[in-house]
């Protein structure tokens, strides 16, 4: 009945705007199309992403409707539109189409903390394919790096007054110039008594210094790891890369709050096999729920899940289904239903997969 709906010219315009991603065969052939152009010139802006991604896929879409789709469409419609069957766009090669591609989803929308943690996990992982390893990597936010986030610059003034106050550590640690105390905070020669002074410092600065210093007393590297309030998290990140920190502690850090600090537990090289387990496990588990259309794509690329992998090779973005198609653990039915698939890159890849 509904595909009778999208194919009847009286079915009110918010019915055909929900029917035509599920019948699109019956949608294109609906003799009221042509004249929706002049009657709601911005319909394609009226549709919900999904919606006119799942029309898009099919490969007999009309090219006027593709043109009114480029003029007007959200950015993914007009991707969508300019990469299918029926366009005229001339296309770039795959490695800049992907890359602009990931560009794109990166920035609309921006994805949250969480999201961002997941794809630098996955990337340190290794289990990503090349060819969407490459452009994330390349637009992926580097990491912090605390060595160099938090060093002070000294004049030689400071450098020496640094020294003289080494054996006062009240003394330092009340010290009105920041720059004073954030060296000796970042110092591993500091005397333990004075970096445990220097543990009440307001300063955040000064606190990220001393969870990175490996030389700061365990007991402050636990109070840090105790503090798991947004405020502290920068701290805890540096922690998560201070090389001396204990298993005990590196163990804790693997369920903080902060996706970010997770996420530099990564880059450890002595980060036991199980908790990096439990690391990409969580990533995947985000990836998997966020509506972000990148976690769909993610899981699509290394997912072995038959059912899991039918049902990205219904999504509707192309870039999810182009996974699919590249995933060498997709099953050949699968990929045979993209041959058809209206996205030029999606049914060329499909084709040369099962040639």
């Amino acid at each position: 009945m509904s595909a009778v709906e999208a194919a009847d010219p009286d079915t009110p315009v918010e019915r055909l705007l929900e029917l035509a991603g599920e019948f699109p065969s019956a949608f294109c052939a609906n003799p009221i199309l042509p004249l929706l152009h002049y009657e709601f010139p911005q319909l394609p802006a009226q549709f919900a992403p999904d919606v006119l991604g799942r029309l898009l896929r099919y490969d007999k879409i009309p090219f006027s409707f593709l043109q009114w789709v480029i003029a007007c469409g959200d950015a993914y419609a007009v991707e969508a539109a300019k990469l299918h069957q029926g366009s005229t766009t001339t296309l770039p090669a795959d490695d800049v189409l992907i890359e602009r591609a990931v560009a794109l989803r990166m920035e609309t929308p921006t994805p949250d903390a969480e999201m961002i943690a997941s794809i630098e996990m996955l990337l340190v992982s290794g289990i990503l394919p090349t060819w969407l390893a490459e452009p994330l990597a390349c637009i992926q936010p580097p990491q912090i790096t605390p060595s160099q986030a938090y060093a002070a610059q000294l004049d030689e003034k400071l450098t020496a007054e640094l020294a003289a106050l080494q054996s006062d550590p009240v003394v330092l640690a009340e010290h009105p110039d920041v720059a004073v105390r954030l060296a000796a905070a970042q110092d591993p020669a500091t005397p333990a008594a004075t970096l445990t002074v220097l543990a009440d410092d307001p300063n955040v600065q000064v606190q990220r210094a001393l969870a990175a210093n490996p030389t700061t007393p365990i007991v402050i590297l636990d109070r840090c790891i105790a503090d798991r309030s947004a405020y502290n998290r920068r701290a805890r990140q540096a922690l998560a890369a201070n090389p001396s920190a204990s298993a005990a502690q590196i163990e804790a850090l693997v369920d903080d709050p902060e996706p970010a600090v997770r996420a530099q537990l990564l880059h450890r090289a002595d980060l036991p096999n199980e908790l990096r387990a439990r690391l990409y496990t969580d990533a995947l588990t985000i990836c998997a729920e966020t509506i972000h259309p990148l976690g769909a794509t993610l899981c699509a690329a290394i997912s072995s899940y038959p059912e899991a992998l039918a049902e990205y090779a219904a999504s509707w973005d192309w870039l999810t289904r182009y996974a699919i198609v590249q995933n060498r653990a997709t099953p050949a039915d699968v990929c045979a239903l993209l041959i058809v698939d209206g996205i030029r890159p999606v049914q060329r890849a499909a084709q040369e997969e099962l040639s």
